[in-house]
């Protein structure tokens, strides 16, 4: 109960990001469910080494002087948390392939707390219209292909711990991984293109990001076709925080995404 209740803290981090943006605020909730989790749960010196090493890198990323190579190493070390690679990273299992996970949590809720734009001016009327129906429109020309190769089948059921697995995919799954790879990865690395014009940029960096996405998730799919479906969706959260500006609009279509394929269709983590 103890660890679960440092996810809780890492989730009101989560919420305060929206509702009440003070950064010295969002560092305690989360410098507490961190250490929750940590104290809780089994872990080892280098998880902890990892962690401060991370932190390093994301606070000298401001630095003009050496951001580059504090992008990549943020990159970097990001991935090995994604594939859970650090020894001793804190993860609450509930089944074998459903676990509450610090290390891939922490990759997205750093950016989100303190490096991500959030909200502004209609952000949520653009996110409820125009995101919507990007979002809607994207996943009804997904779902058809992915049928018709076998990539899933349709099989409506509850997942196990449906309150939990719904609260994970929200808070430290849609919400991190968004912030991430289209809130910091997409948005910042067209400012290292300087040679290309601002559309070429955009789009190496859309397309790199998505190919980066699809990698990583590398590490849980290990069928290829399912691979293409991942990079399909990559592209299109992509393709809708482009098209909207929003982030949240990206969020939402993730949600969506992973909300209708946990639910209705074979989910490769239940």
């Amino acid at each position: 109960m103890i660890a679960l209740s440092g996810f809780f803290f890492l989730m009101l981090s989560v919420i305060g990001s929206w509702v009440y943006r003070k950064q010295a605020l969002l560092l305690c909730l989360m410098t507490i469910g961190t250490a929750l989790c940590f104290i809780t749960i089994q872990t080892s010196f280098w998880a902890v080494a990892a962690l401060l090493v991370l932190g390093t890198f994301w606070c000298f990323y401001k630095k003009r002087q050496i951001r580059l190579i504090s992008f990549i190493c943020i990159l970097a070390f990001s991935t090995l948390f994604k594939w859970h690679a650090i020894p001793g990273m804190p993860r609450l299992f509930f089944t074998e392939n459903f676990a509450l996970s610090l290390d891939s949590t922490l990759v997205g809720l750093i950016p989100l707390c303190f490096f991500v734009p959030l909200g502004g001016k209609n952000v949520w009327k653009v996110t409820c219209t125009q995101g919507l129906l990007f979002s809607l429109t994207g996943i009804a020309l997904m779902i058809l292909p992915a049928l018709f190769f076998k990539i899933v089948r349709f099989a409506p059921a509850l997942p196990s711990y449906p309150a939990l697995r719904y609260a994970n995919q929200l808070f430290f799954v849609v919400t991190t991984e968004e912030a991430f790879y289209r809130g910091f990865m997409q948005k910042e690395l067209p400012t290292f293109l300087c040679q290309l014009t601002k559309k070429q940029a955009q789009f190496v960096s859309y397309f790199v990001t998505t190919l980066f996405f699809t990698l990583v998730h590398w590490f849980w799919v290990s069928q290829a076709l399912m691979l293409v479906f991942v990079f399909l969706a990559g592209g299109l959260y992509g393709l809708v925080y482009l098209k909207t500006g929003r982030l949240e609009s990206a969020m939402l279509c993730h949600c969506l995404l992973n909300g209708v394929h946990m639910t209705f269709f074979s989910y490769h983590a239940m």
